[in-house]
């Protein structure tokens, strides 16, 4: 059995841990999220082999519970708010990534259900701050949020992505995916017209990002 009271830490990712990892987006990334956008070995070997400082795996008794899956993307990118898939880069793979850019771009973090409430999703944006600060060249990291919430907020409000976004980041409105990123010390950066397919969100993602001497 699990000891509850055991948090969570985080080591970078090695390729013994790639399966696990593909395991874990499975069971954390279901309908309504795309389901053609999925990991493969020969993906995580390659993020972990080129940019290892940001594929992150939070253990929790050896076990490994969560995960940050991300691309070091240049500032031109970054300023574009391009939609996920160019963030990737998917044809050919992983072409957007810049060995010099500016920006540790988080393309999922993602915690086994079974393992909440062990703070592995804080000890990984922690780590990932970490992560910024430690390496030559990278100012900062970003991430796209889905904000689930935001269909049945316009339904009965009909207020804009932006407001509602707004909301969520003054403490009004509640998010499940927006609103624990922004309690980790990330700040609402802008909103992303279809970033991905997700009727949940209207396509909308929510762009934060955390920048050196932010914290």
């Amino acid at each position: 059995m699990v000891n509850r009271k055991i948090k969570a830490k985080v080591r970078r990712a090695g390729p013994g841990d790639i399966q696990r990892m593909i395991e874990i987006h499975g069971i954390c990334f279901k309908e309504p999220f795309p389901q053609e956008i999925k990991w493969n070995a020969e993906d995580l070997y390659f993020a972990i082999s080129h940019f290892p400082q940001g594929q992150l795996v939070a253990e929790v008794e050896g076990i490994a519970a969560g995960q940050i899956i991300s691309n070091r993307v240049s500032e031109e990118l970054y300023r574009s708010h391009p939609p996920l898939v160019e963030f990737i880069g998917i044809d050919p793979p992983w072409y957007r990534f810049d060995e010099a850019g500016s920006t540790l771009w988080i393309l999922e973090i993602a915690v086994d259900p079974s393992f909440s409430g062990r703070g592995a999703a804080l000890a990984l944006i922690q780590a990932c701050k970490v992560a910024v600060t430690d390496t030559h060249g990278l100012t900062r990291f970003g991430a796209g949020a889905r904000i689930p919430g935001y269909a049945a907020w316009k339904e009965k409000t009909g207020a804009t992505a932006q407001a509602y976004c707004q909301g969520v980041a003054k403490g009004e409105i509640f998010d499940p995916v927006l609103g624990p990123f922004l309690k980790y010390g990330t700040r609402f950066d802008r909103v992303v017209p279809g970033y991905v397919a997700d009727p949940e969100s209207l396509d909308y993602g929510a762009s934060v990002i955390w920048e050196r001497g932010m914290d």
